[in-house]
């Protein structure tokens, strides 16, 4: 179900590497979404991203962003962002 008034807009802040990357976006969009707008691409193609309230509270990236604010009481969250091994290997396309 989505939140209250998912039109209308907050201010919502991820944390990564100590730097606040802030972005105003919909009620009703979800912390994967805003991510993708929020964080530099460097930070999310090619990795794993872990998402955690200030107290180590892990978020869900499907969870809608008024909610945390509605529920948590939050409008930050810290971002971990780990490199996703890559291993060598033949590789084909098929069809």
């Amino acid at each position: 179900m989505p939140p209250k008034n998912p039109e209308d807009l907050l201010d919502f802040t991820f944390i990564l590497n100590s730097v606040d990357y802030p972005i105003r976006m919909r009620r009703g969009a979800i912390v994967h979404e805003a991510f993708h707008i929020a964080l530099p691409t460097q930070f999310t193609a090619g990795h794993r991203l872990i998402f955690r309230t200030l107290d180590g509270r892990e978020i869900y990236p499907d969870n809608f962003l008024g909610d945390l604010i509605d529920h948590l009481g939050i409008d930050r969250v810290d971002v971990f962002a780990e490199p996703i091994p890559t291993s060598e290997g033949t590789w084909r396309n098929i069809g």
